[in-house]
């Protein structure tokens, strides 16, 4: 028998309701899923920032040292008792760049992002703006390491004109952390013992190791300034995530 219209329409209206309410529970299904992507993103991303906050505050205090030992040391070269302050001159010196190390940002998240195109899921056009400018605002203190690792070089070169480089050998104390298969091996400095003559305090050579030192001081200045604000661009971030995503508590 013959179907008619009305038969063939119902027909169809089926198979179209079937194919559009399949297509809108696989949008459902995909919206869901990548939501929970972004929120797991998001998390990841809050602990990357807690670690920079973190590390920030680490490095500022680090150069806030370094600031003050060089402050010390061109006092006391300066000084007219300076020969009895040797192995103070020595540390000084020396410690100046013992804990020197370049600033390693925690983009991993970011970068994975980044890489796989997945910063397009961000539901918010603002949130992705300001995630991309943070990572490049901070990827800038690279450029600025730089400039310190340049002016620490020149300070070492003068520095070793108007100190034994012996002496600097002498202040190391090896420590072995643990006797496992897995020890790890550190060192420390100590001042040396008794007051070691300095190799060269002409007037030339002392303020050549002062002038470098100078340079070194307005880089370690200018960095502490930038991580500063970095660390407060961090925090600001971390808080409009938990913000945006209701992750207070997490």
């Amino acid at each position: 028998k013959r179907k008619n219209f009305k038969a063939y329409f119902l027909e169809f209206l089926m198979i179209f309701l079937a194919v559009t309410l399949g297509f809108i529970a696989e949008n459902i299904r995909e919206h869901i899923s990548d939501r929970n992507k972004e929120h797991e993103f998001i998390v990841s991303m809050i602990a990357d920032l807690k670690k920079d906050t973190s590390n920030f505050s680490i490095y500022e205090s680090g150069g806030v040292a370094v600031i003050q030992k060089i402050d010390s040391l061109t006092t006391l070269l300066q000084s007219p008792q300076k020969d009895s302050v040797t192995a103070k001159l020595y540390y000084l010196a020396r410690t100046i760049i013992s804990k020197s190390y370049p600033y390693i940002v925690s983009d991993q998240t970011y970068s994975q992002m980044k890489s796989s195109g997945n910063l397009s899921m961000l539901h918010s056009q603002f949130i992705a703006d300001s995630i991309n400018n943070y990572y490049f605002d901070v990827g800038l203190i690279a450029s600025q390491q730089i400039f310190i690792n340049n002016f620490q070089l020149e300070y070492i070169k003068n520095m070793y004109t108007v100190f034994d480089a012996s002496i600097f050998q002498e202040m190391y104390s090896h420590v072995t952390v643990d006797t496992s298969a897995n020890a790890r091996f550190q060192y420390k400095l100590k001042p040396p013992r008794g007051n070691p003559p300095l190799i060269d305090e002409s007037e030339k050579s002392v303020n050549a190791l002062i002038g470098s030192v100078h340079f070194l001081y307005g880089r370690v200045l200018n960095m502490n300034d930038i991580i500063t604000n970095e660390k407060i661009k961090a925090i600001h971030l971390m808080q409009l995530l938990q913000n945006e995503y209701h992750l207070e508590n997490e």
